[in-house]
């Protein structure tokens, strides 16, 4: 893939770019668990790097890094 469409396929990720508040449901809470997301950009706008987390101690945390699918055309993702 050239970087002309790597670099279009990461624009449209862009959005997701910041602090989010997020809701979870799991087997073990009753209610709903609130979380928080946040998105940034890494190693040069390579990734997007996902961390995301709660305050509930049996909640799992994430870390996710996504990125184009290089084997691809540039039209789908992967998250590692």
């Amino acid at each position: 893939m050239d970087d002309t469409t790597r670099s279009a396929a990461l624009d449209r990720l862009e959005l997701l770019a910041g602090d989010w508040e997020s809701e979870a449901r799991f087997s073990f809470a009753p209610e709903p668990v609130r979380g928080r997301d946040t998105f940034t950009w890494e190693l040069g706008r390579e990734f997007l790097a996902l961390r995301a987390g709660t305050d509930h101690p049996d909640a799992p945390s994430a870390l996710c890094l996504h990125s184009v699918d290089e084997d691809g055309d540039g039209s789908a993702f992967v998250q590692h």
